[in-house]
């Protein structure tokens, strides 16, 4: 993190943000921090790094590097015998395997927008077509991610999801969000502020947007209390 006053202008005159990488670069970063595992032939035929660069939105790539790094730990800890540690490792038959990178994905967290897990919490009993009024509504808010993602004239749209309690709107827009494979996701909702003065509910908004402005494409879900219902930005 930089100190504003370094920002101030005649200091540092050109700012340059990298932005997270998109599917096709998170599978290019996996396949770098993997290439010396599959030269060695200590990765197992079974990972599927295509199916992790899937898994892995929002993740930066010093957070798949450490992804790659956790998975050949649980690979090497799977092969030490605990009740004599003297005993030497067998390398030959040592495999960081899709179980180990699946098992890494529960203790590398991205920390930049929201994971796909923590967007499925919002889904978690899943979407039950009921109708033509669904369809219409669930196709509605494809088009519109589709629209932001290929229209160079509506970059930003709110969309509000207005319905009683119960009627599944957050779940909606967590699939929305899932769909689109934005690399910024993230969900707002009141049990996330809890324990925030008023004051620091407004700075951690705030901060969300801004992360959001520094994604190419990115959604933001606010889900209110009982009487509001969630927007997508």
């Amino acid at each position: 993190m930089l100190d504003e006053a370094m920002l101030r202008p005649g200091r540092l005159e050109v700012q340059i943000e990298i932005g997270l990488a998109d599917e096709k670069g998170r599978f290019q970063i996996l396949k770098i921090h993997t290439n010396k595992m599959a030269a060695n032939s200590f990765l197992s035929p079974d990972v599927d790094l295509a199916k992790l660069a899937e898994v892995t939105k929002n993740f930066s790539g010093a957070e798949l590097e450490g992804l790659v790094k956790s998975a050949a730990s649980f690979a090497l800890n799977r092969n030490v015998d605990i009740n004599d540690l003297h005993k030497p490792l067998d390398e030959e038959n040592i495999k960081v395997t899709m179980a180990d990178f699946n098992a890494a994905l529960n203790e590398v967290t991205p920390a930049f927008g929201s994971n796909t897990e923590s967007l499925e919490l919002s889904r978690r009993h899943g979407i039950i077509d009921y109708g033509d009024s669904f369809k219409h509504l669930q196709q509605t808010l494809r088009t519109l991610v589709n629209q932001v993602q290929h229209s160079d004239k509506t970059s930003l749209l709110s969309v509000l999801l207005e319905g009683p309690g119960g009627a599944g709107t957050t779940a909606l827009a967590a699939t929305a969000a899932i769909e689109s494979g934005f690399p910024f996701v993230k969900v707002v909702s009141p049990e996330a502020m809890v324990g925030y003065a008023e004051s620091a509910k407004g700075s951690v908004a705030t901060k969300i947007f801004e992360d959001a402005y520094k994604s190419p494409l990115s959604i933001v879900i606010l889900v209110g209390p009982a009487h509001a219902r969630p927007q997508c930005y």
